[in-house]
């Protein structure tokens, strides 16, 4: 178990938020749950960027491809430490 996750929600989040930040070039501090990715500049390609950047720190993000994640709180939720199901 790696040390981001044994400690739970609060990494899982910042595991997201850091990636989304530097996926979308934007600063990882300003980043609340309830902002709109669309404000953030999400598109289809940054949803592809994020998912690579989260699976290579063990994070899976568990929104079809034809549901959007309205926002940051939304994508945090649907990720999970481990593998898709």
């Amino acid at each position: 178990m790696s040390t981001a996750q044994s400690t739970g929600l609060g990494s899982l989040r910042q595991v997201v938020v850091a990636s989304l930040g530097r996926v979308l070039g934007v600063d990882p501090a300003g980043i609340r749950d309830d902002t709109p990715l669309a404000l953030l500049g999400w598109d289809a390609l940054a949803r592809v960027c994020l998912a690579d950047l989260l699976a290579k720190s063990g994070v899976v993000v568990s929104v079809p491809p034809g549901v959007p994640a309205a926002t940051v709180g939304d994508l945090i939720g649907a990720a999970t430490f481990g593998a898709a199901t």
